[in-house]
């Protein structure tokens, strides 16, 4: 007679935070590196207070020590303690919600405390209004670019943040594999920039300005086009 199945043990809680940021985050989310890195700093945080809140290391804790009495003693702690504002303390807490929901699908023993978690609310905040400046108005601030090479980088790189409404990230991560040379009843007269959300022509004159030792060499395509003096030697 054949023995039924040894059930497997459930993974660990160290397991499920490597599992959360090595595949969940990064390959099935693909999230931006920018919230990975916001939600690592998140459990940083939170696992130096759990260590200290339940005299426990990292390795040894357990889903089940993850009680919402725990995480509202840490979002309090992000308030009093360490002075963060609303906002920051709603985030962390969408760091930790993300990371039971999916720690309860890896683990459906531990289902009935995941679904306890929603329970810690959002706490709501007044918004401040925000202005904006016409495009008349940006345009003066952005002005137009002196004769020197940071002036012309500059001005592109500003010019381009207003138009593609792209991350800071994002711009400065510009690869010469990401410029694309367009053309027009056979001349080339203009750069195409493609980013993770935006196309954006722009002046082949001005970008060649910008980049001009870049462009001129024999550069690999993971080469930055926004270099400093020091990387262009």
């Amino acid at each position: 007679m054949n023995k039924p199945p040894t059930p497997r043990a459930p993974p660990s809680f160290a397991s499920l935070v490597q599992s959360f940021f090595t595949e969940y985050l990064t390959q099935q989310r693909a999230m931006s590196p920018c919230t990975v890195a916001t939600y690592r700093d998140g459990f940083v945080l939170f696992l130096d207070f759990a260590t200290t809140h339940l005299h426990k290391q990292p390795t040894t804790m357990k889903l089940p020590d993850i009680t919402p009495t725990l995480i509202l003693a840490f979002l309090d702690h992000l308030e009093h303690d360490r002075g963060n504002a609303v906002r920051t303390r709603n985030a962390r807490l969408a760091a930790l919600r993300a990371f039971l929901r999916f720690a309860g699908h890896r683990n459906v023993n531990a289902l009935h405390i995941v679904e306890q978690a929603p329970g810690v609310p959002m706490k709501r905040f007044e918004r401040p209004m925000l202005g904006f400046l016409s495009r008349e108005e940006m345009l003066a601030i952005i002005g137009k670019p002196g004769p020197s090479w940071t002036s012309q980088r500059d001005h592109l790189l500003l010019h381009m943040l207003y138009n593609t409404g792209a991350r800071v990230s994002e711009i400065i991560g510009v690869r010469l594999a990401d410029v694309v040379r367009s053309s027009h009843n056979g001349c080339e007269r203009a750069f195409e920039l493609r980013l993770s959300r935006h196309d954006l022509r722009v002046d082949q004159a001005q970008l060649r300005r910008c980049a001009q030792s870049t462009f001129s060499r024999n550069c690999p395509d993971d080469r930055t086009v926004y270099t400093n003096r020091s990387r262009l030697s």
